[in-house]
């Protein structure tokens, strides 16, 4: 049988968890025993002071926030061997069903257990078709779809997206011919509460890896997106949880917050070799490149938002965590690892 660690909290804030508890007007189910127990069992601060808020009578939101202080403050003292993260107001189990988390861990499980082969072409290291094509069939997020041979790694985007998204982390890196797991900061991650597995993995991708490589023609417009990051998360202040939403009009939303910057970049005037037709189409179109590699490659498989066809909705803990980003500067905090 396996044995938890038994939690104690140092005398001064033992009496503030005691006040507190009587301050919940039930202290025989609400007691510093039982707290204490819930916490020990929360894999991360949230869903900590989730599990203790809802173990007690209705509280008033000032009662509820000296709960959530005190929750976290003897949790991290309790779990001090883990790095600092900044408070999101997300729990592991909101997001544990994300593409994000689950296709990273098969993929990190799968290179552990076999390196991948990698190849050198067109002037940067590939991993191996026929390796590719076995990822591909193993990635959670891809089960139930068709899976065609492929001539290299670049035909499959979302692998290699989420392969230099694992580099930026340095959990995989090359080693002569092959794609190798970096242990000791693998180990590390696996380590990590899951909330602070996926915000590195969000992070990474959303500020690591350069989109305009996965836009095509549009690249150079993508380029600009990514740098100004807080104008796109500004698009959902005022978004409603689980509320559909058209997908045209967030593409025209982002076409209107952009296009200043993009008029600014020269990206709308005529440059040899390119045509006015070309630069027409390209402008046209564009909304099919913002859908695919921020709609569909970001926020649907970091669980921001989900749906189907031209509707979509955003998720609780995806706009939460859109609006942090918003609202803060959150840190890079690649150095976790």
């Amino acid at each position: 049988m396996q044995k938890h660690r038994i939690i104690t909290v140092a005398p001064p804030t033992y009496k503030n968890l005691q006040a507190l508890c009587t301050l919940s007007d039930s202290p025989q189910a609400i007691n510093p025993q039982s707290i204490t127990k819930l916490m020990q069992e929360a894999p991360d601060p949230t869903t900590a002071v989730r599990a203790v808020i809802n173990s007690m009578p209705e509280a008033s939101e000032v009662l509820q926030s000296k709960w959530r202080k005190m929750i976290i403050n003897i949790w991290s003292d309790q779990h001090q061997h883990l790095p600092e993260l900044l408070t999101l107001p997300i729990a592991g189990s909101d997001i544990s069903n994300s593409h994000a988390i689950s296709d990273a861990l098969v993929y990190l499980d799968i290179i552990n257990q076999h390196p991948a082969p990698m190849v050198f072409e067109n002037k940067e290291w590939l991993i191996s078709a026929d390796y590719t094509y076995n990822l591909a069939s193993q990635m959670p997020s891809q089960q139930g779809q068709p899976i065609l041979p492929l001539e290299n790694e670049w035909q499959n985007l979302n692998l290699h997206r989420l392969r230099l998204t694992l580099q930026s982390l340095r959990l995989v890196r090359r080693f002569r011919n092959q794609l190798v797991i970096v242990t000791s900061r693998y180990q590390k991650f696996l380590s990590l509460p899951m909330i602070q597995q996926y915000y590195l993995l969000w992070h990474a991708d959303a500020y690591h890896v350069e989109w305009h490589d996965y836009a095509g023609i549009w690249g150079d417009y993508l380029k600009i997106v990514q740098e100004y990051l807080p104008l796109l998360w500004s698009i959902s202040r005022h978004a409603m949880p689980d509320m559909t939403y058209d997908i045209r009009q967030w593409n025209q939303e982002v076409l209107m917050t952009f296009q200043p910057l993009w008029q600014r970049a020269g990206l709308f005037d005529r440059q040899p070799p390119k045509t006015a037709l070309f630069a027409l189409v390209r402008l046209q179109s564009l909304p099919t490149a913002l859908t695919q590699v921020i709609l569909q490659d970001l926020f649907v498989k970091y669980g921001i938002v989900g749906g189907g066809g031209i509707m979509f909705a955003y998720t609780t803990p995806g706009l939460k965590l859109l609006h942090s980003e918003h609202a803060k500067d959150l840190p890079c905090h690649l150095d976790l690892l």
